[in-house]
Formats: structure tokens, C-alpha cells, sequence
């Protein structure tokens, strides 16, 4: 007779994050901010990928599960979101953070991005002898960047947001200008 293994819940495991694992899928937890606004939600990631690197490929839309849309008080169980549609995404996951050391390689880089509704504050690592700007104008997809600050604009509302995260994954195609920052003036974007 065989044993049925016993499953401990907690915040963290709950049974979608123990059927996704033995698809070979883990998730990522993030707040997306889109073109309709923020969005909470579970991102279906295989199981040996970065997160950065699953978004930046493959199909053009993202699986999200447990689904808090602003103005919405119940989640959907699953929506698919347009990558396209996204603007930048905070990332709560811990394996992203971990896999996000720089390169030898490469040197960090401080900038400001302004984007159609909010602008963005950070990091990202480039390869030495890459200019910001050239990077950016050869690059169509997303990077990672670090110690972030934020201020976003509900379309809807017309209300402002401003936030920190240490970790977010930002659109380069929503980026309408751009300018690199000298290391000693870094700041967040003004209210």
C-alpha cells in the first residue's frame, strides 16, 4: 500500500505553486505595471529558467495565475497578459535576485527612463565600453534592473504611485527617453 506524502501549506506553497512544480513550472510572484494598470499576480516560469530570460522569449504572452487587478476585490484564476503590454514588473523572487549577479564582464550602470505613464529610477548591468544610450538603442525586449525607484500614472485616474524595489524587469520598448545618471546623484524620481 502506498503512502500519499503529506503536504505542509504555508504563504508560500500553496497547492497551484505544488501542481505547477511538478509540471517542471515555478512561479514568480510580481507586480506588473501595465498598460491597464497595476497587476498582482503568480507568473507560470519552467522550472530552470530566469525569469528575465522567459519573459525576453518564447511565446508573446505571459500564464499569470491568482490574478488582483486594480479596482477588481476577487483574483482571476488565470489570465494571459500580453508581454508587449507591459511596462516594467517588480520582482518578488528570490531565485531572480540570486541569479542576477554581475558578470565580470559587465559594469553597472546608473539611469533614468521616462516612460508614457511613469518613469523609473535604477540600475542595470551593460558591457564595458557600452554607452547606456547604445545599448538601449540596439536592445528590444527587457533588462534587469536594480535599487529601483518608480512613479506611475493610473491611466484611468489620473492618480500618481510612487515605489522602491530592489528588483524590477523593465520593458526597453516602453522606454520613450532615457539618460544615464553620475554614480553620486542618484535619486528617485520627483513627486
Amino acid at each position: 500500500m502506498r503512502r500519499k506524502k503529506r503536504v505542509r501549506m504555508d504563504d508560500e506553497l500553496n497547492a497551484e505553486g505544488i501542481r505547477a512544480r511538478n509540471r517542471g513550472i515555478r512561479i514568480a510572484s510580481a507586480r506588473l505595471f501595465t498598460d491597464i494598470g497595476w497587476i498582482a499576480a503568480d507568473i507560470h516560469v519552467p522550472a530552470h529558467v530566469r525569469l528575465i530570460d522567459h519573459v525576453s522569449k518564447g511565446s508573446p504572452f505571459l500564464t499569470l495565475t491568482s490574478v488582483f487587478l486594480e479596482g477588481r476585490a476577487k483574483p482571476l484564476d488565470f489570465f494571459a497578459l500580453k508581454k508587449s503590454a507591459v511596462s516594467f514588473m517588480a520582482v518578488m523572487d528570490l531565485e531572480e535576485l540570486d541569479s542576477a549577479k554581475s558578470m565580470g564582464s559587465q559594469v553597472r550602470h546608473q539611469m533614468s527612463c521616462i516612460l508614457a505613464d511613469g518613469a523609473v529610477t535604477g540600475e542595470a548591468d551593460l558591457h564595458s565600453g557600452v554607452r547606456v544610450s547604445d545599448f538601449f538603442a540596439r536592445h528590444d525586449g527587457f533588462v534587469l534592473m536594480f535599487n529601483c525607484h518608480y512613479r506611475t500614472r493610473d491611466r484611468w485616474s489620473h492618480k500618481h504611485r510612487t515605489g522602491v524595489d530592489a528588483t524590477i524587469i523593465l520593458n526597453t520598448q516602453k522606454i520613450i527617453a532615457l539618460s544615464e545618471i553620475p554614480i553620486d546623484s542618484h535619486k528617485a524620481p520627483k513627486e
